[in-house]
């Protein structure tokens, strides 16, 4: 009989028979004993003698040997969050020594919490007192430490605003949406991205919450904010470049004069000069000869200066105020319908790449491409469908990558993810228009299934209704052990 190191060891029974005396079990004794607790070989004897003092004697061997390792790892969190979590270690098993951490420490405690930061694959090495060792694999995927993204429209329909928002989160997924006013006064939380409002509104702010906590916030304004009448102000652009070209004339015109009217003019004028004149020197003084000589140097020194001062203006008429601005303007509406000119062709641009690889099939690329981009409307349904499509294929094209390194239960993981997420979102891709994309990617990852690890659609979903993390990881590995074997490993 072979034990583990601690357990009970009960008697399994014996009994003697004697052709004379019959049944003689109650005569049998028993020597030597057995210590549970103490790894070894221990031997029971078993003596029986009967009336005539035939004697028989039989041997039990028992070896007590240490319990083989064994591990439970739990996650302290197994929905998702932008927080760290604790893998709860329990380890059993009398030939226990250490265990050594992904991060390459060890500890001799049997019940230990070991943090982790990110999704990923971690190893846990159990060594026992010979220097052997087994591998405990967990696999951490509820950690999201990233923001949404998403882009939101605000329009009016009869006075009354509509907000639509278009989000997306590629790992826990979107949970619901506040809606505020201009002033962050909460209209509401929902998990409808579109808010009708019973009110027209200038400004809504949005907040996009995922499943994990992480938030992003986003703005919109309306778009009949701001909006002139075009036939107001300068009456539309035509009016603008007639206002800019008429500007081009002189801002007032003297009245013609005929000849015989500009000469009566020049000769009154000559008149009231004169007259001007005689009645200066009139007024003035009679000054010496010294008096005479420094006003004449008074009156050469400011007709100097006048002439320096005259040399310094501006030639020509100054701009009139309307004409710049109006030169101004154009030159502002130049380079704005040049940037508009620009994001116009780099959107077309942009999303013809994008339409082109979504008809090869290429879904993971079209999301990398589409993820950031503030899509117009008509292209919102393209966007919806490419996050769906993209999801399933990165979820088979990860296994496959996988399988190739020998990561054989991680890569099982990623497909059995890609069956429920299938099973989520079969709706929605009806919904969307792309049922037949989206079961052609489903079918790559049905025949990986069978292909790899002989297993149908039938039983990955059994395997994701295991509620329990460790019943989980214990059919994932049975699964990938059974597919693709692999020896006991030693130091």
């Amino acid at each position: 009989i072979v034990l583990e190191q601690g357990n009970e060891y009960v008697e399994p029974g014996y009994r003697a028979i004697d052709s004379n005396d019959g049944d003689i079990t109650n005569k049998v004794t028993i020597t030597g004993s057995v210590d549970v607790n103490t790894p070894g070989t221990y031997v029971l004897t078993y003596k029986i003698k009967n009336s005539t003092n035939q004697e028989k004697t039989l041997e039990r061997t028992i070896i007590i040997g240490l319990s083989p390792l064994s591990a439970t790892i739990l996650s302290s969190n197994t929905s998702y969050t932008n927080q760290s979590i604790k893998a709860i270690i329990n380890i059993v098993g009398s030939s226990y020594n250490y265990i050594k951490f992904p991060n390459g420490t060890v500890s001799r405690e049997k019940n230990i919490n070991y943090e982790i930061t990110s999704n990923g694959t971690y190893n846990f090495y159990l060594y026992d007192k010979s220097g052997n060792y087994v591998v405990k694999n967990f696999v951490v995927n509820n950690i999201d430490k990233v923001a949404p993204t998403g882009s939101c429209k605000l329009s009016d329909t009869n006075g009354k605003s509509v907000v639509k928002v278009s989000a997306n989160d590629n790992l826990s997924g979107i949970n619901n949406y506040s809606y505020a006013d201009s002033n962050n006064n909460l209209l509401i939380k929902t998990t409808n991205n579109t808010y009708n409002a019973n009110t027209h509104l200038d400004i809504v702010n949005v907040t996009i919450y995922d499943k994990a906590g992480n938030t992003k916030k986003i703005s919109c304004s309306n778009e009949k904010k701001g909006k002139k009448d075009g036939k107001k102000g300068f009456g539309g652009f035509k009016g603008f470049l007639e206002a800019l070209f008429a500007s081009t004339e002189p801002d007032e015109e003297e009245p013609a004069l005929s000849k015989e009217e500009k000469k009566a003019l020049k000769e009154q004028k000559k008149k009231e000069k004169e007259e001007q004149k005689k009645a200066k020197a009139a007024a003035k003084p009679k000054k010496e000869k010294g008096d005479k000589a420094a006003e004449k140097a008074a009156k050469q020194a400011e007709k100097e200066r006048k002439k320096a001062e005259k040399a310094n203006e501006p030639k020509g008429k100054p701009l009139p105020k309307v004409r710049t601005f109006l030169i101004l303007l154009l030159a502002v509406s130049i380079i704005v319908l040049f940037y508009f000119g620009v994001n116009f062709f780099g959107y077309k641009f942009s999303m013809d790449n994008i339409k082109s690889l979504y008809t090869k099939s290429n879904y993971t690329e079209c999301y990398n491409l589409i993820k950031e981009m503030d899509v117009k409307e008509n292209d919102l349904a393209l966007k919806n469908k490419i996050i769906l499509l993209s999801k399933l294929q990165n979820r088979s094209s990860s296994a496959n990558s996988l399988m190739q390194v020998g990561m054989y239960p991680e890569a099982l993981d990623h497909l059995l993810k890609a069956v429920a997420h299938y099973d989520s979102d079969l709706n929605s891709a009806v919904s969307i228009g792309c049922e037949a994309e989206y079961n052609a990617e489903f079918n790559k990852v049905s025949d990986m299934l069978l292909t790899y690890y002989k297993i149908g659609v039938k039983r990955a979903r059994e395997i994701n209704a295991l509620r329990d993390n460790v019943e989980f990881s214990r059919a994932l590995y049975d699964v990938s052990d059974a597919a693709f074997p692999v020896k006991d490993k030693k130091k």
